[in-house]
């Protein structure tokens, strides 16, 4: 089956949720799932941290889009790092920049504790042209 994961952080962020996210989407991953992860550029607690904007990892593809760097000074620049990650997130999912995009693919969308979302996509796939980086890694990196 294929597998969307939407959460702002992922992989090697240090922050809870991408920590969570990144257990589960190797334990989907393990069970024989293709597992596809968007996930904003930046760091969470280091918006000037980037990542690299696509590549593979432990066999989970990782798709990573723009949003603000705001920081987490104050709520509403948390709320405007997190409002620029949706908005990015819709215009991926939905086929464009260069994302991942399906015919009749369905997607649902569940809130997680700090604000992040996790789901699961429908039959839509990767797409796209590659990314600033192409190494793929494994667990211990």
């Amino acid at each position: 089956m294929k597998i969307l994961l939407l959460n702002q952080v992922f992989h090697p962020d240090p922050a809870a949720t991408a920590l969570y996210l990144t257990d589960l989407a190797v334990g989907l991953r393990e069970q024989g799932h293709e597992v596809t992860v968007i996930a904003s550029s930046r760091g969470y607690d280091d918006p000037s941290q980037r990542y690299c904007s696509r590549e593979q990892w432990n066999g989970v593809t990782i798709i990573r889009i723009p949003s603000l760097g705001l920081g987490k000074t104050a709520a509403w620049r948390r709320a405007l790092n997190f409002g620029s990650y949706l908005v990015a997130c819709a215009v991926v999912s939905r086929g464009g920049a260069g994302g991942v995009g399906g015919a009749g693919g369905t997607m649902k969308r569940a809130s997680n504790a700090d604000g992040g979302t996790g789901g699961t996509g429908g039959s839509g796939g990767s797409g796209g042209s590659g990314g600033s980086c192409s190494r793929s890694r494994s667990l211990a990196s």
